[in-house]
């Protein structure tokens, strides 16, 4: 137990070092990025991605179960049923990729010519700038059974290097933004994509070299275990699609009734506000999965304090954010 303490003390250690590097970063480069496309450019590059954000509830459909049911057979130890679970996963999420891309490109390019107040020089860059962003959302869907794993095995020093790879490389891009003449915001928009991309290529790469499970066989698929996801996860959707519609749905709406100037002022204000709901979420992917697993080798009580114990800490936690 002390062991396992001791591993969640680390894990979270590691994870708010992330964060707090990540967020002073992520906000000089919003200063550096909205100084060199300039505020309309900014928020049309925002309205845009805001549509991709609109759709990615479809990532929030499966995830809460890839990591719940990845993390509990990892801790039963059947090896087997681990690859199955990992497979099955991925091929769902493949699917969901494919209709995630297949919805972006009809609604997203009706919302733009028919909808959005986009200035009519901008439209071409617009609908460029919005396959960019599709590209990035389909790697991020088909991410999340190898995300998993890695929470899994609690490996969070792995997490963190990656989240601060991917900050210092957006802030590389908008360094280098500030000595582009001419088309700016599909320049940002290709290095912005092609930045994620390449830290998404090197999650897989790392899974694929370090954990046995994390190679897809397209043949393993469990229809019974996705029914159990499935039922699992409904709720947590349900909880997706309202935070996808409050976040981005209010972005399309502020630039449909107002101007992209609107929609950059509110995506500077959410940035702050999901650092603030950083401070939570890290404690709790640091505890989550001890929880999970005490659960999966029968230890309900030992997984019911830990349970209770990091929901105490992790309320203390806001509050000393809220409060000042």
């Amino acid at each position: 137990m002390k062991q396992n303490n001791l591993r969640i003390v680390k894990n979270t250690i590691f994870l708010y070092v992330r964060m707090a590097c990540m967020i002073v970063v992520a906000l000089y480069t919003s200063r550096v990025i909205l100084h060199a496309l300039g505020v309309d450019d900014y928020g049309i590059y925002q309205t845009v991605g805001g549509i991709v954000g609109l759709l990615s509830f479809v990532n929030s459909l499966l995830s809460a179960g890839t990591s719940r049911f990845l993390t509990f057979e990892l801790g039963r130890g059947i090896t087997e049923r681990l690859k199955t679970t990992f497979s099955t996963l991925l091929s769902v999420h493949i699917v969901i990729a494919l209709f995630f891309v297949i919805a972006a490109e009809v609604a997203g390019i009706w919302l733009i010519d028919a909808k959005l107040n986009i200035p009519a020089e901008q439209l071409v860059t617009a609908k460029i700038v919005f396959q960019f962003t599709i590209l990035t959302g389909f790697f991020s869907i088909t991410q999340v059974p190898y995300t998993a794993v890695i929470i899994a095995h609690e490996n969070m020093k792995i997490y963190a290097y990656m989240g601060l790879l991917e900050v210092f490389l957006k802030l590389g891009v908008a360094v280098a933004i500030e000595f582009i003449a001419s088309d700016k915001l599909l320049i940002f928009a290709a290095l912005m994509c092609a930045s994620q991309v390449f830290v998404l290529t090197l999650y897989r790469v790392y899974c694929t070299r370090s954990y046995v499970e994390s190679h897809w066989q397209y043949s393993c698929f469990d229809v019974n275990l996705l029914k159990e996801v499935g039922s699992f996860s409904i709720w947590n959707a349900f909880a997706g699609v309202s935070v996808a519609m409050l976040q981005y749905g209010t972005m399309l709406l502020l630039n449909v009734f107002f101007s992209p100037a609107l929609v950059a002022a509110r995506a500077l204000n959410d940035q702050v506000s999901n650092a603030v709901n950083q401070f939570v979420q890290n404690f709790r992917m640091a505890a989550n999965p001890q929880i999970i697993k005490k659960m999966a080798v029968g230890d309900y009580t030992g997984s019911k304090h830990l349970l209770l114990i990091s929901t105490r800490l992790a309320y203390y936690l806001m509050l000393m954010v809220s409060i000042p």
